[in-house]
């Protein structure tokens, strides 16, 4: 007994101390679910974003403890790029997930107090969770767009280190090209640049020889003597598949563009193509001395200048075949201007070829500014004679007066800016910015070459839309009996497609010509992602990404709209018993309200805030009312002629001088159209608050009447059982009510009667009215209600008449007994 009573004691302590544990337990359970286990994905790019920390902060330490030249500076601005590129990702990826996690804890709400009902361990449960994911994805957030900002701020940074150390070096002053000193420097230099260049071709043949001995030797020169000889046969196979496209005496612009383009491919790749060829031969078959590396590399970059130009100017020119040129030039102008062209891109080929040679044998400052400041007056010295040798404008045209001044404007432009860039050239170079001089070079011939490949890409991309989307081309045939498009819509997408391949040609160019002014590569990215993607302007995002879609989304609402108008005009509302006025009104509120949510939905997408918007409408509605008040007010009469139905589509209304039916209730105005078939234009202001006549409002049932006047001898009965027969017999007068004839006017030689009658539709009145008009006159005739005796003649009786004439004869009586008297002048006066 002793023991059972134990043993119930023991279980009842240990039921009561399980009891007071499980509220403990149950805490402790709680906090350790509280801790949201964190997924794969935040935890790598919580590493990622700690990864580029650190290398953006082992970047800023060494631009801190260091000055950077141009090179270093261009290193680490291609190494900020891909950080803030990443580091926006990151705040792309997580934004997102923070406002709907942020949405999960607005549905759950706050922690209940101590006073409300407990709620049940499940809610607080995945309150707890959402709040620890909440706060590490808010943490994770924070930290991204710092990195962004410090990465942006960084970026920006090092761009205007560059931009300084550009205009530093671009405008440093050194000795005139002019300056005695300078040439003595040069002359004292010479033999022992000499001799290093030679000690330094010496080293690299001596190497070369080494490595080739042999069978190597004769592979080597075999394999280039074999590339030499290709290159001939190449260039007359080109020519020949041209040849054979040049018999047509007329080409069109397609054949034109098209050759031009072939001669400049063909002349320019191989070229290049034979030049890398030999490069490759050489390196494949001996080690490079890194020496002479800067060398190889102006050499080639020489070789591809002079292809580039000798193909291009050939191509655009086409000295040999006028009439396949894509410029209106004589040839003895095309010929001299592409040996100049030429001669330009040998001249800066040389000049860089020089500059590496001094690089690589360690020459003095002299030499270098003397080959820079040289090779500059040499491209001033060309481009002088070619502006010279043009003279007027080569494209003029005595046929066209309009046209030849439209060009001589554009060619005298395009000269004085020419001679502004050589005076330029010159004036730098004499006083002693060559490094100033030499970049202006430099950008001529970029912008030459740009130009030009421009100009071929722009016409061959204009004549391919035009031609292919042609109605007579396979493409235009298929769009039209796929698509359903028109004739007029295939040249209106030929134009735009034409329009956007040309902004795209012309963005190209401007980076292309924005490279040696500091464009990184690395910045191409970073500014097409914040245009496309967004950037902020304050709290808004801006971003063409956004706009095409809020534009797509206005479109799609748009499309709906008109579908589900469309369906109501011709389906649905044809078979329901309302007027064509209401069916109308129906209609038009439909499209202003699809119009209306397409607006918010685009503005919804583009992430407009509306309260402040409406904060913005508010403080700009006193200038609105004043500026728009026409318009608002019109808006909002048509809205009330809309809803009242007090002229509808349809009526026949009579608005001062100008009568006819109301063909459509626009926003602004109403369009009537009269029996002239003439449409006037009526401000909807104007029908709200004047007077209107509308003759169809309650019915279209009109009342017709006709004024008539007969000879004073008939007998009225007679008259009115005349014109009530007459009535009567007529199909379109309506029988109740009934014709009527009021007797209205009574003289000693007239009487006049009106006949009022009513015809079911007011349409008709015009047309009934004539029917009766003719019966009329037939009955009235036959009975002699015209007839009578004629009318006496009107006296008319004017007071005072006698004293005038007498006055009158007075007057001339006393006037023909005396005699004239002299008048006086201003002489006798």
């Amino acid at each position: 007994m002793m023991k059972t009573t134990r043993s119930c004691v023991a279980i009842l302590c240990l039921a009561l101390g399980l009891t007071a544990l499980m509220p403990a337990m149950t805490n402790a359970q709680t906090v350790t679910q509280g801790k949201a286990p964190v997924s794969a994905t935040q935890e790598a790019l919580a590493a990622k974003v700690d990864q580029l920390s650190a290398q953006l902060g082992n970047m800023e330490k060494s631009l801190e403890n260091s000055k950077p030249n141009q090179a270093a500076l261009d290193e680490m601005r291609q190494q900020v790029g891909p950080i803030v590129t990443e580091s926006q990702t990151i705040v792309d990826r997580m934004t997102p997930r923070l406002k709907a996690l942020q949405a999960r804890l607005d549905q759950l709400g706050p922690k209940p107090d101590t006073k409300a009902p407990p709620e049940s361990a499940e809610v607080t449960k995945d309150r707890t969770d959402a709040q620890a994911q909440f706060d590490g994805t808010s943490e994770l957030l924070k930290r991204a767009k710092l990195l962004a900002v410090k990465a942006e701020q960084d970026d920006h940074y090092l761009g205007a280190r560059q931009r300084a150390e550009f205009n530093h070096n671009l405008f440093q002053r050194e000795t005139s090209i002019v300056s005695p000193p300078l040439w003595l420097g040069v002359i004292q230099d010479t033999p022992a640049n000499i001799g290093r260049v030679t000690a330094a071709f010496d080293d690299w043949a001596s190497g070369f020889n080494a490595n080739l001995t042999g069978i190597k030797l004769v592979v080597f020169w075999a394999i280039v003597l074999v590339i030499l000889l290709l290159y001939w046969p190449l260039t007359r196979l080109a020519r020949r598949v041209l040849h054979a496209e040049r018999k047509i005496e007329h080409p069109n612009d397609w054949q034109k563009i098209i050759a031009a383009c072939w001669v400049s491919i063909s002349v320019s790749a191989l070229l290049i193509a034979l030049m890398y060829c030999v490069a490759f031969a050489f390196s494949f078959f001996s080690s490079p001395d890194t020496r002479l590396l800067p060398l190889f590399s102006a050499i080639q970059g020489g070789v591809i200048r002079v292809a580039l130009a000798a193909g291009l100017a050939r191509g655009i020119l086409s000295p040999d075949h006028p009439n396949w040129r894509l410029v209106n030039l004589d040839d003895k102008t095309c010929d001299k201007l592409i040996r100049i062209i030429i001669a330009v891109a040998i001249i800066l080929s040389g000049t860089r070829i020089i500059e590496a040679l001094n690089e690589v044998i360690g020459a003095s400052l002299p030499f270098s500014v003397a080959a820079r400041g040289v090779g500059a007056l040499l491209v001033a010295a060309a481009m002088s004679a070619a502006l010279l040798n043009l003279g007027d404008d080569p494209q003029a045209d005595t046929s066209g007066a309009a046209k030849s001044t439209a060009r001589r404007d554009w060619y005298g432009l395009i000269r004085g800016v020419a001679w502004t860039v050589i005076l330029a050239i010159t004036v730098s170079v004499l006083i002693g910015y060559v490094a100033f001089g030499s970049f202006l070079v430099e950008q001529i011939v970029l912008i030459g070459a740009t130009g030009a490949v421009f100009f071929l890409a722009a016409t061959l991309v204009e004549d391919a839309c035009t031609l292919g989307l042609e109605p007579g081309s396979l493409f235009g045939r298929t769009l039209i009996y796929t698509v359903g498009l028109r004739r007029e819509g295939l040249e209106q997408l030929a134009i735009l497609l034409a329009g956007m391949l040309r902004l795209v040609l012309i963005a190209v160019a401007a980076l292309t010509i924005m490279v040696p002014w500091g464009l990184q590569s690395t910045d191409i990215p970073g500014n097409l992602y914040a245009i496309f993607f967004g950037f902020k302007v304050g709290d808004f995002t801006v971003s063409l990404a956004g706009i095409a879609f809020a534009a797509l989304t206005f479109l799609i609402v748009i499309a709906a709209t008109r579908g589900i108008q469309g369906w109501l005009e011709n389906q649905y509302l044809p078979h329901t018993r309302l007027d064509a006025g209401l069916q109308n009104s129906i209609k038009t509120s439909l499209g202003y309200l699809g119009f209306i949510l397409a607006l918010a939905v685009a503005a919804a997408n583009l992430g407009v805030d509306f309260q402040k918007l409406a904060i913005v409408a508010g403080a700009l509605s006193v200038g609105i009312g004043f500026g728009l008040q026409s318009i608002v007010n019109n808006f909002v009469s048509g809205l009330i002629l809309l809803w009242e139905r007090a002229v509808r589509v349809g009526d026949w209304i009579v608005v001062g001088s100008d009568q006819g039916y109301v063909r459509r209730i626009n926003v602004r105005s109403t369009e009537i159209e009269t029996f002239d078939r003439a449409a006037v234009i009526i401000p909807n202001s104007n029908l709200v608050s004047g007077i209107v006549k509308n003759l169809m409002r309650t019915d279209r049932v009109g009342r017709l009447m006709i004024e008539l006047t007969v000879d004073g001898t008939a007998d009225p009965e007679e008259v009115r059982t005349a014109l009530i027969d007459i009535a009567r017999d007529n199909d379109a007068i309506l029988s109740l009510p009934s014709p009527q004839v009021r007797f209205i006017n009574l003289t000693a030689s007239a009487m006049t009667f009106d006949l009022y009658c009513f015809v079911a539709d007011v349409e008709s009145m015009v047309r009934t009215k004539s029917d009766l008009y003719f019966e009329i006159h037939k009955q009235f005739k036959e009975r002699g209600f015209f007839n009578g005796p004629a009318p006496d003649p009107l006296a008319i009786k004017i007071d005072g008449l006698d004293r005038l004439e007498t006055i009158l004869h007075g007057v001339g009586s006393r006037s023909d007994s005396e005699e004239p008297r002299p008048r006086k002048t201003a002489a006798s006066a």
